[in-house]
């Protein structure tokens, strides 16, 4: 008989423990104490600190979701120290030392970054980078005003500022043509 009959089985030993584990789970909250049968005071009902090993294989899992790979393996040697740890039962000078940091709650997520714009019309896309060439133009004449020293290609891009204005008039109504043509 094969303990191990397909890639989700668990060994004898994991089983084992998670019968331990239940049988310690759903044992009565109340004792007998000979014929008296008196409760016993359940402990306040505080969180209990989280289980690091739960804590790294979920930490591990979200690095991997991450794309992390550098996280991801410094977290399984975590792990892996952790268990070694509470097996063999090593503490003491020179046992392996755990990265407590781990354990700490983790920060909420980053927000997710802002979608790419997609710009269906290559003529709206041009006038996007004219109207962006536009406001440069406009600092760049507001610097000159205020009596800094400009560059030479500074001074051109200004000088090139009526050629932009005029594409981009010419674009926006090329953009209202095809628009009302659809």
């Amino acid at each position: 008989e094969s303990v191990m009959s397909d890639a989700n089985a668990l060994s004898k030993s994991v089983l084992k423990n998670k019968k331990r584990r239940e049988k310690l789970h759903n044992a009565p909250s109340v004792k007998s104490h000979e014929e008296g049968a008196l409760p016993i005071p359940s402990p306040p009902t505080a969180t209990p600190p989280p289980d690091p090993r739960t804590v790294l294989k979920k930490q591990i899992e979200e690095a991997k979701a991450a794309k992390d790979a550098k996280k991801a393996q410094e977290l399984r040697e975590q792990l892996w120290l952790w268990e070694d740890t509470h097996t063999l039962g090593q503490a003491g000078p020179g046992a392996p030392q755990l990265d407590h940091a781990l354990f700490a709650p983790a920060p909420p997520p980053a927000p997710p970054p802002a979608p790419a714009r997609s710009v269906e019309d290559p003529v709206e896309h041009s006038l996007g980078k004219l109207r962006k060439k536009l406001t440069q133009i406009q600092e760049l004449k507001a610097r000159r005003d205020r009596g800094e020293t400009l560059d030479v290609n500074q001074l051109a891009k200004i000088d090139h500022a009526k050629e932009v204005e005029e594409e981009i008039v010419s674009l926006e109504q090329l953009l209202l043509s095809t628009r009302q043509l659809r």
